[in-house]
């Protein structure tokens, strides 16, 4: 199996995933599988999400929804980067905002694989760190971020970033990003509330 969409709520009990861990023993359960999409996830199912991910997931599409504890979120998070070293692609919607989700996605952003990150769409907040990172990541093709602070963003230099999407609630700062930038394929630019969140 290389794709895994589940768009409405997983229906198996978490009896049935304790089973499916049980006969996996250790190894991803799908050790082919590239793409991982789940939708309204039950707080119930996450401990078992790590089974589905392997070295050879590439892109994944989760949502947990606003009134998800921000702990179980963020312990999904925090093994991303582990479990998928070539994650090209992650998209988080309606992700719960707190301190634990600011630091979860921004150590997953200074934890992973820079080479191979094309897409990076969670709209949480980062860290100053983190920031520093993903407004330079080489490859990155598409962004979407929250931006919480006041005041300006780094110099953007994202030579391959086609689209971006900021969600800030501030003054006009951010703006100041876009001053002496390198995005030379940028074609969108969306300033407010990007996908669901």
């Amino acid at each position: 199996m290389r794709r895994l969409d589940e768009y409405a709520p997983m229906s198996p009990s978490s009896q049935a995933f304790l089973v499916l861990q049980l006969r996996a023993s250790g190894e991803p359960l799908l050790p082919n599988l590239k793409s991982l999409t789940l939708t309204d996830i039950p707080e119930d199912i996450v401990p078992f999400i790590p089974l589905f991910l392997s070295p050879r997931t590439t892109s994944i599409d989760l949502g947990f929804g606003l009134d998800f504890p921000e702990m179980v979120a963020a312990s999904v998070v925090t093994t991303l980067p582990t479990l998928c070293p070539n994650l090209q692609s992650i998209s988080i919607d309606s992700m719960p905002i707190g301190l634990t989700i600011t630091t979860a996605v921004s150590e997953f952003l200074l934890v992973t694989n820079r080479n191979t990150l094309q897409e990076f769409n969670v709209c949480s907040p980062l860290t100053e760190e983190a920031s520093q990172v993903v407004f330079k990541l080489p490859g990155l093709r598409e962004l979407r971020v929250r931006i919480d602070r006041p005041g300006s963003l780094p110099t953007l230099v994202l030579p391959n970033l086609t689209e971006i999407g900021l969600v800030y609630d501030h003054d006009h700062g951010w703006l100041q990003g876009f001053r002496g930038a390198t995005l030379g394929k940028l074609a969108s630019l969306n300033r407010g509330l990007p996908r669901s969140i």
